[in-house]
């Protein structure tokens, strides 16, 4: 499809921007873990200043800790498909990551609920904002999915940047003029 992306934040290798994308995802979810543990663990001093956060609050942090953790794990099935160019190992990832978006929005909703007007416009906007960049993340591994799934049925990989250059230094100056 011509709509998914070809170039990771349009600049970047599909390939190497992904594999960028999971070491920072995996990199990004530990302390995430970590703050949803404290939460937990703080939950008392937290229900004496917002009592309405009670019902939600603890399944929310539960939920985005196993989240994380299962994050973990699938970006590095991510980052061995992406070195192996298999498809199938983009799988998980991609299922996990579909679901987490999902979450995502529902999270802002519960939150949005629970809080009504104590949540200044922007922090909507911004969540708004990383949806939209989540789903763009996602587009970038589904484009990579299908080029290598047609790479795995026989079709020829592109060059990529870094082969290009080493195949032009093979081509003399008389060829390139011409």
């Amino acid at each position: 499809m011509k709509i998914l992306p070809q170039k990771f934040c349009f600049f970047f290798d599909l390939r190497m921007g992904i594999v960028w994308l999971a070491w920072f995802m995996m990199l990004l979810n530990i302390p995430i873990m970590v703050l949803m543990f404290l939460v937990i663990a703080n939950r008392n001093t937290i229900f004496e200043e917002h009592p309405n956060l009670e019902s939600s609050l603890i399944p929310l942090c539960i939920l985005e800790t196993g989240a994380a953790f299962i994050q973990i794990f699938t970006n590095i099935f991510l980052i061995n498909g992406v070195v192996k160019k298999s498809h199938l190992d983009m799988v998980p990832w991609l299922v996990i990551n579909k679901v987490t978006i999902a979450l995502f929005f529902i999270t802002t909703i519960i939150i949005g609920l629970d809080l009504g007007d104590q949540l200044p416009v922007v922090i909507y906007v911004l969540l708004g904002f990383i949806a939209i960049v989540l789903t763009y993340f996602w587009l970038c591994v589904f484009s990579l999915f299908k080029m290598c799934k047609s790479w795995n049925n026989g079709d020829n990989p592109p060059l990529t940047d870094l082969e290009s250059m080493i195949n032009a230094d093979d081509i003399s100056d008389d060829e390139i003029l011409q």
